[in-house]
């Protein structure tokens, strides 16, 4: 289902030479391929998927306003009205699967929660059901595209690597896949360095539950505290030389990723690691696959690699590209 939905967008909108944010493009591309993967692949649900991702979306624009007044006519207020929209939109769609089956024959994740029974054999409601598909489509829109984007940077900066995995892709007898058993699979240690060297997401925030001390800092119990990906993938004493781009630091002769449990944490740790790791990994994958099998891109902004390093986020937001066959 990934791979078709890629084809066809990439198919759709992209023209040689033209000139496009990445960022964006990611963002669209991503959403389009979670809210099939939530509703399903059938050409009848192809409306559904789109209106699911224009809801979504002006629900961002409400999120992303500086000023979060309740009035009438505001982003904010627009945004509340959208997520209501959302919610109902939801529980039409699911009143129509309990409903009717064959609207349910395909895989889709609506269909999974659905089927979802407690211990005591009581499925989920609709608001539940409609609470989990909105924390999805937040927790795998904008971290996604960020990487992405990161990635050809970092493949841009490092053409001995792309090439390297361009020819790897090639030989049809080879198919890296991030699910593989193999710990000798190049396409992982480039993707886990680009996600160590420019993570997603800078901060973490954190409540103490416990207090601790460390650095002869006593932290007490109900503190709130900021992790940062960012500072404790680029520490010497666990990734020597942490601004250089090194995909063998995760090789099985080296694995510097294992010298702490938490040395490693694009997507957080612990019990509240990000669930839609697989998921976001995966169309990570699969983009990454196609983007080098298809085509060539040309960035249209003056990149430098240490400028890039410190202000990644926003560099990101202005990064122009073109794609060739």
């Amino acid at each position: 289902m990934i791979e078709e939905t890629v084809d066809q967008f990439f198919i759709d909108r992209i023209q040689k030479k033209e000139i496009f944010s990445p960022l964006l493009f990611f963002k669209k591309l991503t959403l389009s391929i979670t809210c099939r993967l939530i509703l399903g692949a059938s050409a009848f649900q192809d409306s559904e998927v789109n209106k699911l991702s224009q809801l979504f979306l002006e629900i961002l624009a409400g999120i992303s306003s500086l000023l979060r007044f309740d009035f009438p006519l505001t982003k904010y207020r627009k945004a509340k009205k959208a997520k209501k929209n959302l919610e109902e939109y939801l529980r039409i769609i699911i009143s129509k699967r309990r409903q009717n089956k064959t609207l349910s024959d395909t895989s889709s994740l609506l269909n999974i929660l659905l089927e979802q029974r407690d211990l005591e054999g009581n499925s989920l409601s609709d608001l539940e059901i409609a609470s989990q598909i909105l924390a999805i489509l937040f927790g795998s829109h904008d971290t996604t595209a960020n990487l992405l984007c990161s990635i050809i940077v970092q493949l841009e900066f490092n053409p001995f690597w792309r090439e390297k995995l361009r020819d790897e892709l090639k030989d049809k007898s080879s198919k890296p896949t991030l699910f593989s058993k193999e710990d000798s699979n190049l396409f992982i240690y480039i993707l886990n360095e680009c996600l160590r060297i420019n993570p997603p997401i800078y901060t973490i925030p954190r409540k103490v539950i416990k207090s601790f001390e460390i650095a002869d800092c006593q932290v007490p119990e109900g503190w709130y505290i900021i992790l940062s990906p960012l500072l404790t993938h680029r520490l010497p004493q666990l990734y020597p030389n942490p601004e250089v781009f090194d995909p063998l630091r995760f090789s099985p002769s080296r694995q510097e990723h294992k010298k702490h449990p938490f040395a490693f944490v694009g997507f957080g740790g612990g019990a509240h690691k990000c669930l839609g790791q697989d998921l976001a990994m995966l169309e990570v994958e699969v983009i990454v696959t196609y983007l080098l099998k298809h085509y060539f891109w040309r960035f249209h902004n003056n990149l430098d690699n240490s400028d890039f390093l410190k202000h990644t986020l926003k560099r990101i937001k202005s990064l122009k590209i073109s794609l060739n066959n």
